[in-house]
């Protein structure tokens, strides 16, 4: 098997496993027959469809996007659908289409998938939990499939992962946590680490009390943990994501008997390898005067970009195609 792009010649086999679906009463509240000309007007240009081939080269599943809703705040939003063949279910073929859909739903610009599972319908429920999809909810009596009222369960993925749990050899990056600011004040205490920042009184408890609090309401913030000893030697973000463009990283600061070595590297090098799954461009944006922040980007392949926005500031850029070999 094998997972590709849908063409405009797979409308006719798409349309026999949708009318199947259709036809289980189980998949959807659909009960018209779909034509090739209306899987046709899926190819839009801007939502992706994907297709599973089996061995022979027949088409055996497909996974379509289409537009969530039609006001700009949500066009990064994309509805999606999964469907196999009656012949070829159990074989995985849902779950290779689905990982394709995700791939390919991230590469045109999209952030989050969403979608509605009649409850009965256990397999395809299983099916989007083993590819990171979860069901946050439940309408009730949401529509009438052959005059009954049916129940479905609302599912979403977001695609671009701000707030990972990553492992490297030395540290390991994980969501912060509300209870994590005493131990995280602790390393920040040191005078010495704000010393060429342009904030150089985050040492001070009521201070970096502010920093926390942005750090938190981010959503993208991250507890670096060295692994030989499992406690907390500093702090990441991710932050001013534009899906389909580029991220920042930024925030960043480690307790000082950890710089020098090779722990910013692995740090960044987790960071910037996760990045750069859903954005092509990842940028820093470092003080000016800041000499040790701008010679520890330009180690690890960050090349100068120009004035950032904020005063005072400049930026550094990595590039998909630019990342160093490790």
């Amino acid at each position: 098997m094998r997972a590709r792009a849908a063409k405009f010649g797979d409308a006719p086999a798409i349309a026999r496993i949708y009318n199947e679906g259709i036809d289980d009463r189980v998949a959807t509240f659909e009960t018209r027959h779909r034509t090739t000309g209306d899987v046709a007007g899926w190819f839009d240009g801007r939502h992706p469809v994907v297709v599973v081939d089996d061995d022979d080269g027949g088409v055996i599943a497909f996974a379509p996007t289409s537009q969530y809703r039609p006001r700009a705040c949500y066009a990064g939003i994309s509805e999606f659908s999964v469907y196999t063949a009656r012949a070829a279910r159990g074989r995985g073929a849902g779950k290779m289409a689905m990982e394709a859909l995700i791939e390919a739903a991230r590469a045109a610009g999209f952030w989050k998938l969403v979608s509605r599972v009649l409850i009965e319908n256990t397999a395809s429920r299983g099916l989007l939990r083993s590819v990171g999809l979860r069901e946050v909810g439940v309408y009730e009596r949401h529509g009438q499939l052959d005059g009954v009222w049916r129940d479905v369960a609302i599912v979403e993925r977001q695609l671009c992962d701000l707030q990972p749990t990553l492992a490297g050899e030395l540290i390991e990056l994980r969501p912060l946590r509300a209870g994590d600011f005493e131990e995280l004040h602790r390393v920040a205490s040191d005078p010495l680490i704000w010393e060429q920042h342009p904030e150089p009184d985050r040492w001070k408890r009521e201070v970096f009390e502010r920093y926390f609090a942005g750090a938190m309401a981010s959503k993208g913030a991250l507890a670096i943990i060295e692994r030989r000893r499992g406690r907390i030697i500093g702090s990441s973000r991710y932050w001013n994501l534009e899906p389909g463009r580029e991220v920042e990283i930024g925030w960043t600061f480690l307790e000082r008997s950890f710089w020098g070595g090779r722990y910013n590297g692995e740090l960044k090098a987790l960071m910037i390898e996760h990045a750069l799954r859903f954005v092509p461009r990842v940028v820093f944006v470092v003080g000016e005067n800041n000499l040790r922040s701008r010679k520890a980007l330009e180690k690890i392949g960050a090349t100068f970009a120009g004035q950032a926005a904020r005063p005072g500031t400049v930026l550094y850029e990595i590039r998909r195609a630019s990342v160093p070999e490790s």
